[in-house]
């Protein structure tokens, strides 16, 4: 190789030219850290995310609140505010009392259709508990045009054992699984008075339809 070759190969070699990419200065970036301002739930309208309106999000004013089904809940006796007012802002068309025979219900009523939801109450005791009532239990759980609906009792003794019922012999479920469902729902078959008495009356109403 010439020395005129070795030079013509030095020259040839690729480099850098003026028009090369070259990196700015890095600039700082807003929104983040400590001292960032809160991000907005959506952009520019408000500092706090969304508010939950799944009719299953959990209430403060409705103690044992548990869901029972799609669109159908349980629980025991609402408060007004975090109760009812939750009821309603969820979009809840049908509340349900199960009650004994003889309790009024007038203030209950009021409030419920106060905020533009129906109110239908379900007698029952474990002196009247009948197959109509189990009946209508399952047609008002049943009835599409009427959910979302809630229903409650005073302490979940009434509700757990039609609850009970439904599954046992609406859905047809065997006892096992009938029994852990209604539980999650206010049945309570190891408890003293009401709740016992109400168990009762549960197993003497299978015994008598198993007859028929």
């Amino acid at each position: 190789m010439t020395p005129n070759e070795s030079i013509a190969r030095v020259e040839n070699r690729w480099q850098p030219g003026d028009a090369a990419i070259r990196l700015g200065t890095p600039e700082a970036i807003t929104g983040v850290g400590p001292n960032a301002p809160p991000r907005l739930y959506p952009p520019d309208k408000t500092a706090e995310p969304p508010t939950n309106t799944s009719p299953t999000a959990l209430p403060v004013g409705i103690p044992q609140f548990a869901t029972a089904m799609d669109n159908v809940a349980t629980g025991l006796r609402p408060s007004l505010d975090d109760g009812l007012d939750w009821l309603q802002v969820r979009g809840y068309r049908t509340v349900v009392h199960i009650r004994p025979p003889g309790d009024t219900d007038s203030a209950d009523r009021k409030q419920v259709e106060k905020r533009g939801m129906t109110y239908l109450a379900l007698e029952v005791s474990p002196q009247t508990l009948s197959k109509a009532v189990v009946d209508e239990m399952g047609r008002v759980v049943r009835d599409t045009s009427a959910h979302p609906v809630f229903i409650y009792d005073r302490d979940g003794s009434l509700a757990g054992g039609l609850w009970y019922l439904y599954f046992r012999t609406i859905l047809q479920l065997s006892d096992d699984v009938s029994r852990v469902r209604a539980g999650a729902l206010g049945l309570r078959e190891d408890r003293d008075g009401d709740q016992r008495d109400m168990w009762l009356a549960v197993q003497k109403y299978l015994s008598e339809r198993s007859k028929q």
